[in-house]
C-alpha cells in the first residue's frame, strides 16, 4: 500500500485550505479509499475542490474514476485558464475526473455504475441528506464505503441516523466526532 502521507499534493491542499482545523481529513480521505480498493468514487457537493483534490489521489493510485457532482460550481471555476482546485482537476486529470454540473438528487435518479466509494457533502440540510442516503446508497456496492462529511451538523445527523436505523442489520458504521466537523463512515455489508 502506498504512504499517502509521502504526497506532496497533500501539502499544497492544506497550505491552501482555509481552515486549518479542519485538514484532518485531507489525510483522512485518501487512506480510506485506498482501503476500500476503490475503482469507481463519487463525489456529491464538491465547494472548493480541496476535498476532491485530496480524494483524487488515492483515486489515481487505483487507477479509478472519480465523478464529481455539484449544480453550484460557477463555470468560471471550471474555467480551463483558472487556478482553482475545480480547474486543476479537471486540467491535470481528463482521463480520470468526470465534473457532472447537475443536482446529487437529479445524478442520483439516472446513475447506472456501482460505485465503491462515496463522499458525501453537500448542502447538509435534512431533506437534502436523507434523500442522497436514498437514492445513492443502492448504487453503493456490498463492501463499499460512504463517506458522510460534517455528520455532527444537526440536520446531517438527523438524517443518517434515521436512515441507518431502516438499514442497520446491512452496515456497520463509525462516526468521528473528535472531527472539527464530524466524519461518519457508513460499510455496506450486504
Amino acid at each position: 500500500m502506498t504512504n499517502i502521507y509521502q504526497y506532496k499534493d497533500v501539502e499544497r491542499i492544506i497550505r491552501e485550505y482555509p481552515h486549518p482545523e479542519d485538514i484532518s481529513r485531507f489525510f483522512l480521505l485518501p487512506l480510506f479509499v485506498l482501503s476500500t480498493d476503490a475503482q469507481v468514487v463519487v463525489e456529491l457537493g464538491v465547494g472548493n475542490g480541496h476535498s476532491a483534490e485530496a480524494i483524487l489521489l488515492a483515486v489515481k493510485e487505483r487507477k479509478g474514476k472519480l465523478f464529481l457532482v455539484d449544480y453550484s460550481t460557477p463555470t468560471e471555476h471550471l474555467a480551463p485558464t483558472s487556478n482553482l482546485p475545480h480547474a486543476r482537476i479537471l486540467r491535470e486529470n481528463p482521463d480520470t475526473v468526470t465534473y457532472i454540473l447537475k443536482s446529487s438528487t437529479e445524478v442520483g435518479k439516472d446513475w447506472k455504475l456501482p460505485i465503491d466509494w462515496l463522499h458525501i457533502d453537500t448542502d447538509h440540510k435534512y431533506d437534502t441528506t436523507k434523500n442522497e442516503l436514498e437514492l445513492w446508497y443502492p448504487h453503493v456496492k456490498v463492501g463499499g464505503l460512504i463517506v458522510m462529511h460534517d455528520s455532527k451538523l444537526p440536520d446531517v445527523r438527523k438524517a443518517t441516523n434515521e436512515f441507518l436505523l431502516k438499514i442497520k442489520d446491512d452496515v456497520a458504521y463509525f462516526n468521528m466526532e473528535d472531527n472539527v466537523h464530524g466524519l461518519g463512515f457508513i460499510r455496506k455489508l450486504r
